[in-house]
């Protein structure tokens, strides 16, 4: 079980200490991201963060805690982004469209997450499946729930929605795991993930 980042008893945050703890989540993400939860050390993540190992304790009591922590920030701010896209101004296709964008900007600018994601779904025995059950399944809920209500007239009938959000979601992931095996697998750079959107969604070619 993830124990809980402590809290309590603790004196009000300043400036220097958020700073700190922002240090320490993308240390942490780093270092998670490159080695997965069981090689990854708490003497190593503190020393990117440049800070002392009982100094990272201070901000989370286990490495447990600072590996929820990394989880909850990513999805608090892809699930914000997200939703401001959907619910945006603009046609349906328009707000997909930016939709697939912002996933793809949040997995380049956050590559070692996507790394944990392939990490939690192949070996399973870190403690991030219950978070990534708990705090990604709402916002693919959402995207759902968007994708049947917004695109009724658009998405075609007989396609799976979820399965098909899935199969871009983890195609995205991969790509953005994969650094420099891209090119030898995928033939260059870029990433064909709206082309799978497009088959999802009749008449609309979401990109070029």
């Amino acid at each position: 079980m993830v124990d809980k980042v402590l809290s309590m008893g603790r004196p009000r945050a300043t400036t220097q200490t958020v700073e700190t703890a922002q240090r320490l989540l993308s240390a942490a993400e780093q270092e998670f991201g490159s080695k997965g939860f069981d090689r990854a050390r708490l003497a190593d993540i503190a020393n990117i963060a440049g800070i002392s190992r009982p100094s990272l304790l201070y901000h989370y009591n286990s490495k447990d805690a600072l590996y929820a922590a990394v989880v909850r920030q990513a999805f608090q701010r892809l699930g914000t982004t997200l939703v401001s896209a959907l619910t945006a101004e603009g046609d349906f296709h328009s707000r997909i469209k930016r939709t697939i964008e912002i996933f793809g900007a949040f997995l380049e600018d956050h590559r070692h997450m996507s790394l944990m994601f392939l990490r939690e779904l192949v070996d399973g025995r870190g403690p991030g499946r219950d978070l990534l059950i708990a705090a990604g399944v709402p916002i693919l809920d959402r995207v759902e729930d968007f994708a049947k209500t917004e695109g009724y007239s658009f998405v075609r009938g007989r396609v799976p929605i979820r399965a098909a959000l899935m199969q871009i979601i983890s195609g995205m992931i991969v790509h953005s795991a994969a650094g420099n095996l891209r090119q030898p697998l995928w033939g260059d750079e870029r990433d064909y993930s709206s082309v799978l959107a497009r088959e999802l969604i009749q008449g609309e070619q979401l990109c070029n």
